[in-house]
């Protein structure tokens, strides 16, 4: 259980139940059957609260509250991801101020047609992994809410990586780029 709130959630049923038995304990039958009514009924509340919680983060949230700004909420992770238009493919990306550049996982880069047994990985990026091969590539496209660009360097990164990153190369196309509370706005 990653929710805190599902845990203390759980920790609640436990003592309701524990009190209830020990109050229910000369007469079995009856304790048995309530008993199996509020797990039935904390079960059903449980899930709910889990289903509605998978429904809620299930895509990152993009507005625009105009025509030059783009508006991203922070993550259950505590990071901010963002789905970007990659060669008209929909990627998931991580924002990530400390990557110098575009950097898509080998997941993202087959997604994207590229052919990795016919890439030669001679480039080197210093990670918080440690040195990993990479190689420069070219993107077609990238669109990210309003804005959008043709013919953008990134790298594929020869290591292991659960989500391809979205560096400072792309952050420097925003005029500005602001963390406020629980939301980061891109500027142009």
């Amino acid at each position: 259980m990653d929710n805190p709130k599902l845990i203390f959630l759980s920790i609640i049923l436990i003592v309701l139940l524990s009190s209830y038995l020990l109050a229910m304990r000369n007469n079995l039958t009856k304790l048995f059957k309530s008993a199996a009514v509020w797990v039935i009924i904390f079960s059903f509340f449980i899930a709910g609260y889990g289903v509605w919680q998978d429904l809620s983060n299930e895509q990152p949230v993009l507005y625009s509250n105009n025509l030059s700004d783009i508006i991203l909420n922070i993550e259950q992770d505590g990071h901010f991801h963002a789905t970007v238009l990659v060669n008209n493919v929909e990627i998931e990306f991580l924002i990530d101020t400390g990557a110098t550049h575009i950097v898509l996982s080998k997941e993202d880069a087959k997604k994207l047609n590229y052919d990795l047994s016919k890439l030669i990985f001679w480039g080197k990026s210093n990670t918080a992994n440690g040195i990993v091969k990479t190689v420069p590539i070219r993107l077609q496209s990238i669109k990210l809410g309003q804005f959008s660009d043709t013919n953008v360097l990134a790298y594929i990164n020869q290591g292991s990586m659960k989500q391809s990153l979205l560096g400072m190369s792309f952050l420097n196309n925003f005029s500005s780029v602001e963390f406020r509370n629980e939301t980061l706005t891109l500027r142009l």
